[in-house]
């Protein structure tokens, strides 16, 4: 038998360890994490969704060339990182890029629309097959933002580009899953590149910036959709941009932003999270500037998962395969420190053991290595998590 020992609330603490639990257990770095090297080619402009149900990531289309050379694969990864991603090799859509896809948890099945091609049409992938909706819409574009809305049971989409690149939309329409609704309301200029996210504690859309002009003019505003109406929270926070990538961890509470493309400036590599009230920027090191990305929150193992996109512009443009992941996993009452309040609630979980028991709480976050269980193993990640301290 050994122990671990911990300081918390100025009290040295003890909690036993069966011998062996050190080594059979590898702890996770905190913060931007390169993960696999093998999956989908370099490629920007593709879209990305998590499928809560299956626990999958799931990624599709693309570019996979600067000069614009459509893709039309479709790829998951189940976020262990010592897998792959594989490559589903099924029917679908036509090889597109720029189209806007989100993961409708309440039917089980991730929606796609528009793109460079097939620019109006609604698809839907249960893990199994596409299936392509016939539904009228909205108009054809590329570039769209959108996001469930699972308080409402609605995918939400907003503005894209409708010719070209020259036709910034303003339009909001809502998917049910059987029919789509433009609704008509005053709300953030025209725009496309925006990134949309939908924060389930305020059950609010969070969009912010975006491409406004064709001379170039681009959004820093950060507005919110509450299904009635649209409200402009301000224009503090990131720079303007376009590009950008945007998800919501609800096991904090916050919107997470990285990156996108600032006209007179170039590509940005920075992270920040917006909390309801203000946004604050995030000190992390991770990867390189880019834009045109995609992200989306692994529910599962409460990381947010990144790929792709384009690490450098002009001569020499480079587009890229890489997969990262961010993650804070031992913040157990999202403040964004791994801290003595954390320990507070992981020991109580340790005693408990069993997450089926009917005394731990309903999410049982301190499973930190997903067995069902919160033992010695889980203790070994928040210690490493707890030295780190302060998260992305």
């Amino acid at each position: 038998m050994c122990s671990i020992q911990m300081m918390a609330f100025g009290a040295r603490v003890v909690i036993p360890l069966c011998v062996g639990s050190f080594a059979a257990t590898a702890a996770e770095p905190i913060g931007w994490l390169p993960r696999p090297s093998s999956g989908p080619s370099p490629r920007f402009i593709q879209a990305m969704a998590h499928d809560s149900c299956r626990g999958q990531t799931v990624l599709f289309g693309g570019s996979t060339s600067s000069s614009i050379v459509a893709n039309g694969e479709t790829w998951e990864w189940n976020g262990d990182p010592q897998s792959d991603w594989i490559r589903r090799d099924v029917p679908g859509p036509s090889a597109r890029w720029g189209h806007g896809m989100t993961f409708d948890s309440t039917r089980g099945v991730t929606v796609l629309f528009g793109g460079s091609t097939g620019g109006d049409e609604t698809w839907e992938w249960d893990g199994v097959v596409w299936k392509r909706c016939l539904v009228a819409g909205p108009s054809s574009r590329m570039y769209p933002a959108m996001s469930y809305d699972s308080s409402r049971g609605v995918v939400v989409l907003f503005g894209g580009a409708t010719t070209g690149s020259n036709q910034h939309d303003g339009e909001t329409w809502e998917w049910n899953g059987t029919d789509w609704t433009n609704r008509s309301v005053s709300g953030p200029s025209g725009r496309f590149g925006a990134a949309m996210s939908y924060d389930a504690r305020r059950q609010v859309c969070v969009l912010f910036g975006g491409s406004t002009d064709s001379a170039g003019g681009t959004s820093a505003e950060t507005w919110e959709w509450n299904g009635s109406i649209w409200q402009l929270r301000g224009s503090d926070g990131p720079s303007k941009r376009y590009g950008h990538s945007m998800v919501f961890d609800p096991a904090r509470g916050i919107s997470l932003l990285f990156g996108g493309w600032r006209p007179g400036f170039g590509l940005d590599g920075d992270t920040w999270k917006w909390n309801g009230v203000s946004w604050s920027q995030r000190t992390v090191s991770g990867p390189a500037p880019r834009y045109y990305h995609s992200m989306a929150f692994d529910h599962r193992r409460r990381t947010i998962c990144l790929f792709g996109g384009v690490r450098s512009l002009g001569v020499g443009e480079i587009l890229n395969a890489e997969t990262w992941e961010l993650n804070c996993f031992a913040d157990l009452n999202a403040d964004d420190l791994t801290d003595d309040n954390d320990f507070v609630l992981f020991a109580a979980a340790y005693d408990i053991l069993d997450c089926e028991d009917s005394a731990m709480a309903a999410d049982c976050a301190s499973d930190l290595n997903h067995d069902g269980v919160v033992d010695d193993a889980d203790f070994v990640m928040f210690a490493a998590a707890y030295d780190a301290f302060v998260c992305p």
